[in-house]
């Protein structure tokens, strides 16, 4: 992937991996501008432009300590789903007493989360994303094994409809990814196309989930929708001590591949399974891949939107003690 800076001098260079550094002294005065506009250059989401970013192809140890410092940035953002899928693994290899491993895998998913909230690596208002992701998840879960999409071929007695109530938190995980990803790797979104156009990408991507349409065509259209309205976008992060950025849809189909990934390694320890599973473990149709990238895409624009959110309601919060201490009446001199 070739990636082509238009507000760099430099224009024509390129740059491998979609990536661009920023230069610290321009990101800085960048930084500056925003905070004169009363943006916040952590979540600012809009169409203020970097003041400038220059392509760099990188190499050797500098290609090695930028790939370390990302890896580690990963890893502590997957705490979550690492987790998760390390106890899928291990539910499936342990006979655990008292209850069924579903339900066991429900226990321990929410002392994770009440874990994460404990140690400060998120907040409870992260939490709370992730709990919406849950119920977001659950409700999609049921729909689609009622549908015989897929299926969760073990007991449990913690159920709805047939769905077990851990399988939410593998949404959750999602959330919880986006939440860590957003401190640790010091995301800003530049050129978001706005909140109406991205929360109506996010609501059709999520609705089409439930229409009953199974063709490939289906999806490749919404995905289409997505490049429609993020072509411009890019996603900027820290890494290995400076600035970057890659496309955003690049990011979308980047995360959607690990969670592909992943949902094949939950399939193989048997924590569902998709019709063509049921005589044996197969490989998960590659298609599945552009849906887990169009899941993706809905998380990045609830998290963005919900950063968004806060720092305006922290904004209005600032904006209003400042109003009441400038009419606060004084005290007169005795």
């Amino acid at each position: 992937m070739i990636f082509q800076s238009r507000e760099s001098p430099l224009i024509g260079r390129r740059c491998v991996l979609g990536l661009a550094r920023s230069d610290p002294i321009l990101r800085t005065q960048g930084n500056k501008a925003l905070a004169e506009t009363g943006a916040d250059p952590l979540t600012h989401i809009g169409n203020v432009r970097p003041s400038g970013v220059v392509p760099i192809l990188m190499r050797g140890p500098r290609l090695v300590a930028f790939l370390l410092d990302f890896t580690g940035k990963q890893v502590q953002s997957c705490a979550f789903a690492f987790s998760l899928v390390g106890l899928l693994i291990a539910t499936r290899f342990t006979d655990l007493p008292w209850m069924t491993r579903y339900d066991w895998m429900f226990v321990f998913c929410v002392a994770i989360q009440l874990l994460m909230v404990r140690l400060n690596l998120e907040s409870w208002k992260d939490a709370a994303v992730v709990c919406e992701f849950h119920i977001l998840g659950t409700a999609m879960e049921v729909y689609k094994v009622a549908q015989g999409s897929w299926s969760y071929p073990e007991a449990a007695s913690l159920t709805i409809a047939g769905v077990p109530f851990f399988a939410g938190f593998m949404y959750g995980s999602v959330a919880s990814y986006m939440c860590l990803a957003w401190k640790k790797l010091n995301l800003r979104a530049i050129r978001w196309p706005g909140t109406t156009p991205a929360l109506v990408i996010a609501a059709l991507i999520y609705l089409q989930f439930y229409a009953p349409i199974w063709r490939l065509e289906a999806r490749l259209l919404m995905m289409a929708g997505v490049f429609a309205v993020f072509w411009r976008s890019r996603v900027h992060f820290d890494c290995a001590g400076s600035r970057w950025q890659m496309p955003m849809p690049a990011a979308f189909a980047l995360i959607g591949t690990m969670i592909y990934a992943a949902e094949n390694i939950g399939t193989a320890v048997g924590a569902w399974q998709y019709p063509n599973q049921v005589g044996g473990w197969t490989w998960v149709h590659p298609t599945k891949l552009l849906s887990w990238t169009l899941l993706m895409t809905v998380s990045l624009i609830v998290v963005a939107e919900y950063k968004r959110r806060l720092r305006s309601l922290a904004a209005t919060g600032r904006a209003a003690r400042s109003l009441a201490s400038l009419i606060r009446p004084t005290r007169a001199k005795g």
